[in-house]
């Protein structure tokens, strides 16, 4: 977060990492969805894997050297993240 509040550079080992644990959280909140469906997890439990997985992924995106699909990108998974953004069309005006 740092990276982004000071416009430092990103490093791409740190964004390759990041990669990793997005798919590592994105794969246990899979993993928890199906103990969800068997009746043998809380679904409590799987939410908050959803969320972690989201925020990592919102993250990720923001490193992205291409601005305005890094903007959108992190937009999104933060939007799924907290569930509570209002994103409608025409919220973001871009100019061709």
């Amino acid at each position: 977060m740092e990276c982004l509040k000071s416009g430092a550079p990103r490093q791409d080992s740190f964004r390759c990492n990041l990669l990793n644990l997005v798919e590592s959280l994105n794969e246990d909140q899979w993993n928890l969805q199906e103990l969800v469906d068997r009746g043998q997890a809380e679904k409590s439990a799987q939410h908050s894997a959803f969320i972690s997985a989201r925020a990592a992924n919102a993250l990720y995106y923001a490193l992205d050297d291409d601005l305005l699909f890094s903007a959108a990108e992190a937009i999104y998974e933060a939007n799924a993240a907290l569930n509570d953004l209002q994103i409608r069309s025409g919220w973001v005006c871009l100019d061709s």
